[in-house]
This record gives C-alpha cells, sequence and structure tokens, in this order.
C-alpha cells in the first residue's frame, strides 16, 4: 500500500511538471506536436532534458554506399532519405544542413531543389552557379510538428541544360550532394505509458542507427540463476536490436544517473530503492517510472526467487507478443523442444535449398522502379563453419522480371556479390522475363590458387550482400531549336521472383580451431546451437560487475547472429568435469584451475596483477604471427608495467571434451573491461581479430596462432586430403606433375602394348 500511495503521488507531481513544462512549451515555441501529446494523454509528459544528434544524410539512402556522395540527374531527379524517431522522443527543432554542387551548365533561370518532408514541402532552393568550382552550403529549417515514428525527407531536382528543346538524359543536367551533409535533429524526452506491449521500446533504440546504452541493475552479486536469467535477457535484447550495437552497464545496489533501465529482484534481494515496491507472487515483469527522473523507466523483472526470475526471463523471450499492461504475472511456462545444430533464424539453412522468399526483410524488397531502377539488394548469412572448398561453384536458379528495353539500346542486368561483379546478363527486348542458372564461384581459379601460400580467397565469405543491378540504356531523340521534339520518358520496373533459388545443399562442415576470427564475428562455436543448448558460461565466484558487463555484451552478441534468444544457456561459478563435459565453454574473469594446458600457458599467458601485465611469445615451429606480421626470431619474455586498458581473447580446445572449444575473455581491470565490453558492441570493432589469442588495446587488436590447432566438424577423407594439400601448393603442384606421369607411363605401356598385339594379329 505504501508503494501504491507513494506511486500516486508521484503521478500527481509529475502530471503537474507536464502541464507546467506545457506551459514553458508554449512561451519557448515548442513545437505543437509536443503539445498535442500532453492533452492527448495526460500520462505521455514531456522531460526537461533535450539532446541533439547529426547524421550523415547518405546514411538514409535504402542501398546506399557509406560515405559517398548522392548524384541527381535528368533521369534520377528525386532521392529519399527514411529515417525513425523514437517513441520515448518527439523532434523539436530539426535542420538540413546541405552542400552540393550543380552542374554549371544548367539554366540558372529555372534550376531548383525542392526539399520535402513526409510529402510537405519545407524549401526551394534556387541553384546558382558555384563560385570557383566549390560546395554551395544551404540550411534548411524543418517542421518540427510534421514528424512521426517513420519519416521521408525527399529532395526534388529540376534542371535543364538549355531553355529550349531540353534533353532530359543529358549528362550536363545533374547535382551532386555531398558525402558531409547532415540531418541534424534537437529531441526532446516524453515519458512513455506503462504498456509491455511496446518492449523493447522504449529500452532499446530499435529504429535508428545509434547505440543503445542499457544499465542493468542487482541488489549485489547475483547468484548463478540470476545471472542465468540476465544472460537470456541479454541475448533476447540482441535479437531485437538486430545489427544495432547494445551495451550493458552493471549497477549493483544503485540506480543509474539517467535513462531507462533493467532491475532484477526477488523478494529477499532487492536494491534499496525498490524497498518499497510490493512482494512478488510469482515471476513478474512489470514497467514502472524510474525514481528521480522525468522521463526514464525501468523494467523489473522479479519474483519470489531466482528460480522464478529464470522463468520470467524465459516467459519474455520466448512469448513476447503475451506482454501487455503494467504488469505481467507468469503463471506456467512449459520449455520449448530444444533447437537442432545449425538452425539460427539468420542462417541459411544448408539441409534444403534456399529461395529468395527466405532472404526478404520487408515487403517490395525486390523490386524497383524509375528510370534507372535503383540496385536491389539481399543479405546471405552462412553458417560459420561451412566447408566452401570442396566445389569450386553454387548453384543459383535466378527469376527475373523486367519492363523491356528500348530496341537496340544494350540493357543489362548485373549481379555482384560483396561488391565483385560475378556476372552480367543483357536483357531481351522481345521478352518481359527470364530464368538463368548460374553456377556462382566459390573460391578462386587455380591459378591464383598455386600463386598463394595460404588457403585461397573465398568468394563467399560468413555475411554476403547480393547485389541486381538492372542498367537501362536511355535512348532519346535529337532535335533543334527550330525542330524540338517532346518525348516523356516512361520509368522502369524490376523484380526478382522471390522463388529463385540458391543451393548450398551437400556441404559440409568443418573449421580448424581456435578461431577467434568466427567467434567474434558470428559467436561460433557457441552459436552452433541457436539456444545454446551446449554452452557453459564460467565466471567468478563473487563476478564483478565489470564481469557481469562482459558477459551480457557477450550474449547480446550471440543473439544478434542467430536471432535467436539463449534460452539454454547455464552461466556457472565452477567448472567441474562433469558440468563441463560435451559444452562449449565460454570464460569470463580468469581461467578455471585445470582449463589451461600447460603448453597454453606458456604459449599465450596474460598475467593481471594490478597494472603489472606478463607476456609470453615462444618461437616455436607451428607459432605463427598472423598474416603480413614476421615471425618473432627469439624466445621472448615482456613484462611492462602500464596504465592503459588491456584485454585478450584466448582460444583453444577444452581439456575436458576434445574438439569442443573454450573461449576466455580475459582483463586486467575494470578498464580493460570496459575496452573490451566496448569492442564486443559490434563484430566490426572485432573484425581484424584471428588466430587463437588477440590482444586488445585502445590503439587495436594484435593476433597471435599458439599452442595447438584441432578440428570441428565432420570431412570425407578426400576433402581432408585436398584441404590439407592447400596449405602446401608445391607439393600438390609435385602431386599433381607425378600423377600425370602416372598416368602418361601407364597410357604410354597400353598403347604399347596394344601395338604389339595388333601387329601379333597382322602376322597370323
Amino acid at each position: 500500500m505504501g508503494w501504491c500511495m507513494k506511486n500516486v503521488a508521484e503521478r500527481i507531481c509529475s502530471m503537474l511538471g507536464a502541464l507546467v513544462v506545457g506551459a514553458a512549451a508554449l512561451c519557448t515555441g515548442l513545437p505543437a506536436h509536443a503539445q498535442l501529446v500532453l492533452t492527448k494523454d495526460k500520462s505521455v509528459q514531456l522531460a526537461l532534458e533535450a539532446s541533439m544528434r547529426s547524421a550523415p544524410l547518405a546514411s538514409f539512402v535504402l542501398g546506399a554506399a557509406y560515405g559517398e556522395a548522392i548524384r541527381l540527374s535528368g533521369v534520377r531527379r528525386q532521392e529519399h532519405f527514411e529515417f525513425d524517431v523514437r517513441r520515448d522522443e518527439i523532434v523539436t527543432d530539426a535542420e538540413v544542413n546541405l552542400l552540393y554542387m550543380p552542374s554549371p551548365a544548367l539554366v540558372q533561370e529555372t534550376a531548383q531543389l525542392n526539399i520535402y518532408l513526409n510529402s510537405h514541402m519545407q524549401q526551394s532552393i534556387a541553384l546558382t552557379r558555384s563560385p570557383n568550382g566549390r560546395n554551395v552550403q544551404a540550411r534548411v529549417k524543418l517542421d518540427a510538428r510534421l514528424f512521426k515514428d517513420h519519416n521521408r525527407l525527399t529532395f526534388e531536382f529540376v534542371g535543364e541544360d538549355t531553355r529550349v528543346c531540353v534533353n532530359p538524359v543529358s549528362d550536363a543536367i545533374w547535382l551532386v550532394v555531398d558525402k558531409e551533409s547532415e540531418l541534424t535533429l534537437v529531441t526532446q524526452k516524453i515519458r512513455v505509458n506503462d504498456d509491455l506491449a511496446f518492449l523493447p521500446v522504449p529500452f532499446l533504440d530499435v529504429v535508428t542507427g545509434s547505440q543503445t546504452r542499457l544499465p542493468v541493475v542487482f541488489a549485489g552479486v547475483p547468484d548463478e540463476q540470476t545471472r542465468t536469467a540476465a544472460a537470456i535477457f541479454a541475448s533476447w535484447a540482441g535479437v531485437k536490436a538486430q545489427w544495432r550495437e547494445v551495451d550493458f552497464p552493471v549497477y549493483y545496489g544503485e540506480a543509474p544517473a539517467d535513462g531507462h533501465y533493467v532491475v532484477f529482484a526477488t523478494n529477499e534481494a532487492r536494491p534499496e530503492f525498490l524497498k518499497s515496491y510490493p512482494q512478488f507472487e510469482g515471476a513478474t515483469i512489470a514497467m514502472a517510472d524510474a525514481p528521480d527522473s522525468t522521463y526514464a523507466k525501468m523494467l523489473v523483472i522479479g519474483g519470489r526467487n531466482s528460480g522464478e526470475l529464470l522463468t520470467a526471463v524465459k516467459a519474455l523471450a520466448t512469448s513476447p507478443e503475451l506482454m501487455t499492461g503494467r504488469v505481467v504475472r507468469v503463471t506456467g511456462f512449459h520449455e520449448v523442444a530444444p533447437r537442432k545444430a545449425y538452425d539460427a533464424p539468420n542462417w541459411i539453412d544448408t539441409s534444403r535449398v534456399t529461395t529468395f522468399k527466405d532472404l526478404m526483410k520487408y515487403e517490395g524488397q525486390f523490386s524497383s522502379t524509375g528510370l534507372k531502377p535503383g540496385v536491389i539488394s539481399a543479405e546471405l548469412v552462412l553458417p560459420p563453419d561451412l566447408f566452401l572448398l570442396s566445389r569450386s561453384n553454387i548453384p543459383m536458379n535466378l527469376k527475373y522480371n523486367y519492363s523491356k528495353p528500348d530496341r537496340g539500346a544494350l540493357s543489362q542486368l548485373r549481379f555482384k556479390m560483396n561488391g565483385v561483379l560475378v556476372q552480367s546478363y543483357v536483357l531481351d527486348p522481345n521478352t518481359m522475363s527470364n530464368t538463368l542458372i548460374s553456377r556462382l564461384p566459390a573460391v578462386n581459379s587455380l591459378k591464383d590458387l598455386l600463386s598463394s601460400t595460404a588457403i585461397p580467397t573465398i568468394v563467399l565469405r560468413n555475411r554476403n550482400k547480393l547485389d541486381f543491378l538492372f542498367e537501362y540504356a536511355v535512348a532519346f531523340p535529337a532535335g533543334s531549336p527550330e525542330e524540338c521534339r517532346t518525348v516523356s520518358l516512361i520509368p522502369h520496373h524490376v523484380d526478382i521472383d522471390p522463388r529463385s533459388t540458391i543451393d548450398f545443399t551437400g556441404l559440409h562442415h568443418f573449421a580448424q580451431m581456435p578461431n577467434i576470427g568466427i567467434y567474434s564475428r558470428m559467436g561460433f562455436p557457441f552459436t552452433k546451437f541457436a539456444d545454446l543448448s551446449e554452452t557453459l558460461v564460467v565466471t567468478e565466484k563473487n563476478v564483478t560487475s565489470s564481469d557481469m558487463h562482459l558477459l551480457l555484451n557477450a550474449m547480446a552478441r550471440f543473439g544478434s547472429s542467430t536471432g535467436y534468444p539463449a534460452i539454454r544457456v547455464r552461466v556457472s561459478a565452477s567448472a567441474d568435469a562433469a558440468s563441463a563435459a560435451d559444452k562449449d565453454i565460454l570464460v569470463i574473469g580468469s581461467l578455471p584451475k585445470g582449463f589451461a594446458k600447460p603448453q597454453d600457458d606458456q604459449s599465450a599467458s596474460i598475467v593481471f596483477e594490478g597494472m603489472k601485465r606478463a607476456i609470453t611469445e615462444p618461437f616455436e615451429t607451428g607459432d605463427k604471427v598472423l598474416q603480413g606480421e614476421e615471425e618473432t626470431a627469439p624466445n621472448t619474455r615482456a613484462s611492462v608495467i602500464g596504465d592503459g586498458p588491456m584485454a585478450a581473447i584466448i582460444g583453444f580446445e577444452s581439456p575436458v571434451t576434445a574438439g569442443r572449444s573454450v573461449v576466455a575473455l580475459l582483463t586486467d581491470r575494470d578498464e580493460g573491461g570496459a575496452l573490451l565490453a566496448d569492442r564486443l558492441t559490434s563484430s566490426f570493432k572485432l573484425e581484424s581479430a584471428k588466430g587463437s589469442f588477440s590482444l586488445i588495446t585502445n590503439s587495436g587488436v594484435t593476433n597471435r596462432l599458439v599452442g595447438e590447432t584441432y578440428f570441428v566438424g565432420d570431412l570425407p577423407w578426400y576433402d581432408r586430403i585436398w584441404a590439407k594439400m592447400l596449405d602446401h601448393p608445391l607439393l600438390l603442384v609435385l602431386c599433381v606433375l607425378f600423377c600425370a606421369l602416372v598416368l602418361g607411363t601407364l597410357v604410354y605401356g597400353f598403347m604399347r602394348l596394344w601395338v604389339k598385339y595388333r601387329y601379333a594379329r597382322t602376322l597370323r
């Protein structure tokens, strides 16, 4: 009852505060959009904090390469920039800082750039020649009342190269919007309703590309079940965030200074600021106002004990559609069936033929319209250990439809993979559809293979981008001022048929380990099972907030990689032989006794004792410095004293079960933990990590391949021989020559016998 009365009092005070802020908004010119929110719903309140953020316009163009300028022309007169506004924010001011360069051949009396926000005209800029060929700057104010959850900013270019007999496809008609052009938004935080139906909003930013900082609060050092519950929640958040970065700083016994956060609490163990919160009567998920904040919310995950915390999180992760209202109590939960290997929703299923419909993320993804249709793109995510060297190519059955090109004008479909042109096809003007059966190259040619001393470059990666670009040649009849011909250009329409297929069936799973690279990019080997049913996470018994921060960020990356929450992961404070058997093990903090083999200890030991670090790099035949770095000649040991943060990722084979992996995330202190936690928020931040040992500092990542290697997966003996030979190209050449010599000798001997036989028959 005390909590209820306090909550009512706080709500009344906050409503009065909202009215004060609303009155201030009327005086300060706050947009009407904000005022309407106040009058429509008294539980949605303006906060006093305002924030400003800017982003390059090019980052809002679907399919545009990052860092490229936007070019408008006579055949591409419009460009759309799409972006979203968070549900817990309203836009109070907006401005486009525009840098552009118009063609000097434009007729200045008619050349203009029209700017629209959600189909409403904002400003028309008369285009003039730029002085000295430099960019022209213009600042365009946008009406803040027009902003919605999803917004479209449109640039329309109008230009002519002559006053009469205009040629719309002339190369002289163009306008370049510089890559430094920016959209700046000033936003005001608002306090939204307590409604779990909108999860993960407002706790996660799932509409913009900015990083989400979501603190997680515990009463104190969490027990094993609470750690597991928090790990599952972080993986679910990673699923919802998709490719976006999520950071989970951890607090013990105190609330963050500002912003939304998550609280794990039981009736016996709860932070001080939740002491007056009602007792939990079961597994509970609730949304409430954060204390001492004008807008922030807290997500309370509670229960009578830590076991009910685990139940609440699993219910949230597997049945988010059932979450509604301010409070949900879970009365029953049935475990879902375990996931099979390699069936992650985000990965290509290699057990069957993949259709383009499986790759579709949104309606209209495989269609494009325009005089020059935009690129059609799709993402192809492969299992990290897929062995592609057993095939030289991958079958693709491509079906596409297109509007007929002009006769006599060469038009093409160009297919690129990861920015590399794979093939181009001529568009037949006599038909409007076609089916092509093609084979995508999986590895480089034999010439490239033999010229390299390492495994050849793979055309297919773990993450692949497929681009289909329909290039139409636009034919425009010539005219003259005396005899001008008026022509209306008709936009083209193109489609990639979702029934098109790519066939990865029959490929084997096989990889050499340890491999920090596929861990940092895809979370492998832990993500082999999307629910992490065969993963054991080991932390210190008295786990620090820094190590919990590492754990949650790592789990979010797993969820982002697979697209499925890790509902079967187990977090433990100890690792004996029984619990670690047949498990892949993720270690946070320090290696448990028995988990570091002697040779691994000597090969890549990294000792964190206060500010002292000791790194050993032995010189052995099999130890290499990766890709481009020279091998260390002497046996060296360096002990250094420094005050900069340091962290390491180490991989080796499990000492408990052969073929299983151990990955350890180690830091020297809290600063090193913060450094590694930041790197774990995105696979791109650890893109250069590889080998069995990656040392991470502020300057970057240093990699080593030390210790013993082992293999995971299953590969036929003949493919194993082929893979082994790729490490020794000279030996491969000698084997080919030897086989050719043996075959030639056999053929020669057979022909000699055949000649003798024929000669003997003629003598009879």
